[in-house]
Order: structure tokens, then C-alpha cells, then sequence
């Protein structure tokens, strides 16, 4: 489930930011790639299941989003 959206992730930034492409950019667009694909799917699910359970409390995956979010930067950083 993850790895096809980190997959067409990774393709879509290579059209439109090239250099990303090249072998010393693998595995940082990789991770990126990965952390990003995470991050929709988490969104996806706190958007259908909200950020909050039945009982008021916080939803894991709400803090796993937040997470996610929080490291892209870093790898954008990295290409340039």
C-alpha cells in the first residue's frame, strides 16, 4: 500500500525537478518518497476517522502525521 504512492511520489518530482534523478540523489528521494507516501495515507485515515476518538482523546496516528510531516524539509534541504 505505501511503497506504489512513495513510487509514483518519486516519479512525479523527477518531472519536475530533474536533478533529483541522479544517483547521488537515490536515497534521500527515497526516504523522502516513503515519508511523504506515509504521510497521505495517514492523512487519509485521520480525515475518514478524525483526529479524535469516540472518548475525546488524541488519535495515534493524528501524532504519527504530525511526525511524518515534520521530516520533509530535511530531505528537500538536501537536493539543492
Amino acid at each position: 500500500m505505501l511503497q506504489p504512492v512513495a513510487d509514483q511520489l518519486a516519479a512525479g518530482l523527477a518531472g519536475v525537478a530533474p536533478w533529483t534523478s541522479a544517483a547521488v540523489f537515490a536515497g534521500s528521494v527515497a526516504s523522502w518518497a516513503h515519508a511523504e507516501a506515509q504521510a497521505y495515507l495517514l492523512r487519509q485515515y485521520v480525515d475518514e476517522v478524525g483526529l479524535v476518538d469516540e472518548e475525546g482523546q488524541p488519535r495515534p496516528a493524528a501524532g504519527c502525521w504530525k511526525r511524518s510531516r515534520a521530516a520533509w524539509p530535511a530531505y528537500a534541504a538536501s537536493w539543492g
